[in-house]
């Protein structure tokens, strides 16, 4: 099993803990990756059925919890790559933000642009169900809402189009 990293309110350090272990108390960190292409298209992959939180979620290109030892950036470029087969990628860091949840957690968010067709992903089916490349409007459209997508991932895009975060 892989230990979590725990942190305080102020994202420091506390401890590790099998992942088995966390409680609902415990804050954790998250990193993600949000991926537009020249068209302004954002790249979407929708959670595996064999996902034990949040099957068929549609979210983030990649995103995971830090494990001991990790950064964000080294877990991001390590879930880029065993998710999505992406490699020897440049990131950009959008920022750091406390989440609630059900668990609270520090996520950093990154950003990059790429243009590449969806069958040249490599797709690692115990993480990723399918991908997809998306407009902000079909994001946004109100008859897009019988396919569940991660609002956290709604109000990033938001910040990255707009600046502010929007009321999802």
């Amino acid at each position: 099993m892989s230990q979590v990293i725990i942190v305080d309110e102020t994202n420091t350090l506390i401890c590790h803990k099998e992942k088995s272990e966390v409680q609902v108390e415990d804050i954790f960190r998250v990193s993600a990756c949000i991926i537009q292409n020249s068209e302004g298209k954002y790249l979407l992959a929708q959670r595996s059925l064999k996902k034990k939180n949040k099957p068929w979620l549609w979210a983030y290109a990649a995103e995971g919890t830090l494990s001991k030892w990790e950064s964000y950036e080294s877990n991001i470029l390590s879930k880029l790559e065993s998710e999505i087969g992406l490699r020897w990628v440049i990131l950009e860091k959008l920022y750091t933000k406390r989440r609630y949840w059900v668990h609270t957690f520090f996520h950093e968010v990154y950003f990059m642009k790429l243009d590449q067709d969806i069958e040249d992903f490599t797709i690692n089916s115990s993480e990723v169900e399918q991908m997809r490349w998306f407009t902000k409007e079909e994001i946004s459209e109100k008859e897009f809402e019988w396919y569940p997508i991660s609002k956290k991932l709604q109000r990033d895009i938001d910040f990255l189009e707009r600046g502010t975060e929007s009321d999802y």
